[in-house]
């Protein structure tokens, strides 16, 4: 089970999964600092679109780079992650200079994809303002393209694919385990809801929803990226044991 090779994966580099995800928590912390126009839900990033009306020169310049900013911190994240399993499965020691490697060879490319893929879904978010569509439309298709697009940044890594190849090897992926996206967005979605119903049980709920940031961008977040690269190498009958 991807579950189960995840979990082992990562007590056994909780250290590396930890370190290479930082700069996914600083992403996180520098959208929860400066959210307008933006905020954060399940590790997705969206626009107010209501507030960019509001929004000067200065502002829009602001957003724009604390937006290009955080989506390189997580491709950063995601390709390192990712190479922590590619090592492991073909039997090589995890190195600390896997992170450096994956900013050199991995993490542009996976941010330009995510940028995209973010272009895409706020264009699409906008039209739905402006002609006045139901935002439920709105929500139905970003969690599509989501589904769609899930193992494209796991195939760049694991397979050192193109974007092209990655989107084709994904797709072909979802035809032979539908399941896989929707297993990890439930997990991700319980997990985090349990945390923060939790945290506000124990304390006030602004200091609840910081600390429940931390907690999924350090700890969280890390596993559910292994998660989803064990998902994405199961796919080949080798490497199931």
């Amino acid at each position: 089970m991807s579950f189960d090779k995840s979990l082992k994966t990562y007590m056994k580099h909780y250290d590396a999964a930890i370190l290479f995800g930082m700069p996914l928590l600083l992403s996180m912390i520098l959208l929860v600092l400066f959210p307008y126009p933006t905020f954060t839900s399940l590790g997705a990033v969206f626009l107010r679109v209501i507030n960019l009306s509001d929004l000067g020169v200065l502002g829009i310049g602001i957003t724009a780079l604390i937006l290009l900013v955080s989506i390189l911190l997580i491709g950063i994240t995601i390709s390192a992650i990712s190479l922590i399993v590619k090592e492991e499965r073909v039997g090589h020691k995890t190195r600390y200079s896997l992170f450096l490697e994956a900013i050199n060879t991995y993490s542009i490319s996976i941010s330009v994809f995510y940028l995209a893929v973010f272009l895409l879904l706020a264009g699409i978010q906008i039209l739905t303002f402006i002609w006045d569509i139901n935002t439920v439309l709105f929500s139905i298709v970003s969690l599509a393209i989501s589904y769609l697009v899930f193992f494209v940044p796991f195939a760049m890594v694991i397979d050192d694919y193109s974007v092209g190849r990655a989107m084709t090897a994904a797709m072909e992926h979802l035809r032979a385990k539908p399941f896989d996206p929707l297993k990890w967005f439930f997990i991700i979605m319980i997990v985090n809801l349990a945390v923060v119903f939790i945290l506000q049980l124990l304390m006030d709920y602004q200091l609840a929803k910081g600390i429940a940031t931390f907690i999924n961008g350090l700890i969280v977040l890390p596993f559910m990226i292994i998660y989803g690269a064990h998902m994405y190498v199961d796919k080949y009958p080798m490497t199931r044991r």
